[in-house]
């Protein structure tokens, strides 16, 4: 997740189903550095992300800055102008752990200089996870406003151990994800509407677009174009 900072224009908020902090980012996954295959639903600033192993341990690597608060079960983060709620779902909260802070530090590969580790551990059966919902001063006026909603948001994790796990925000937005082994099948429920991931474009915007499951983006702009596509055998080509 990227968010806005006054020092560096934006920064990263990096999360993983997973107990290394260097392991965080797309290309390493493929190495195993995830505990087991996990899947996200999102809609517009809530999102739910499930793993499927009951007992995994989940990181947050985050930025020294970002201020970090525990209030109802919920941590927060405060950045520079977004505010984070993580919730969880089947894990104990989310806490500052040194001992992988350090860990992290020492690292002779550490892309992470400057950041703080948050951990929880799974404690529930086949999956668990967590949702997170997004604010800023433009959607909730304030942090204690933005707190306050987030802690009369409603979270049903009844049929957890199916995969399936609800988030209804104070606002009224409903989130649902129901497990699939594939990706495509995902089911992502927004508002009581399943999403058709294999109709549904990735990106399609004046500049990106790609198809779920097809390999292949494609960037234009006014001047150029850039397109990568990734065969069965996972190389990649551009042009």
């Amino acid at each position: 997740m990227l968010v806005f900072d006054e020092a560096e224009g934006a920064v990263a908020l990096h999360a993983v189903p997973g107990v290394n902090p260097a392991a965080p980012g797309s290309p390493l996954y493929q190495k195993g550095a995830v505990s087991a295959p996990n899947r996200v639903a999102q809609q517009e600033n809530l999102a739910i992300w499930l793993v499927q192993d009951g007992r995994s341990p989940w990181l947050w690597v985050l930025p020294d800055d970002i201020q970090i608060q525990q209030k109802g079960g919920v941590t927060f983060l405060r950045c520079d102008r977004t505010w984070v709620a993580i919730r969880p779902l089947g894990t104990s909260e989310f806490t500052v752990d040194q001992k992988l802070a350090r860990q992290l530090e020492q690292s002779k590969r550490n892309r992470f200089p400057g950041h703080q580790v948050l951990r929880a551990d799974g404690e529930a059966g086949k999956f668990c996870g967590f949702a997170v919902e997004v604010g800023e001063k433009e959607s909730h006026d304030s942090f204690e406003q933005f707190a306050a909603s987030v802690l009369r948001a409603e979270v049903d994790v009844s049929e957890l151990d199916d995969g399936i796990a609800r988030y209804r925000s104070d606002k009224g937005q409903w989130l649902g994800i129901h497990w699939n082994d594939d990706p495509l099948n995902l089911g992502v429920w927004r508002n009581g509407v399943r999403r058709n991931l294999a109709e549904t474009p990735l990106y399609d915007s004046p500049v990106i677009q790609s198809g779920w499951g097809v390999g292949q983006l494609e960037v234009v702009t006014p001047g150029a174009r850039f397109r990568c596509r990734i065969d069965d055998a996972g190389r990649a080509y551009f042009n």
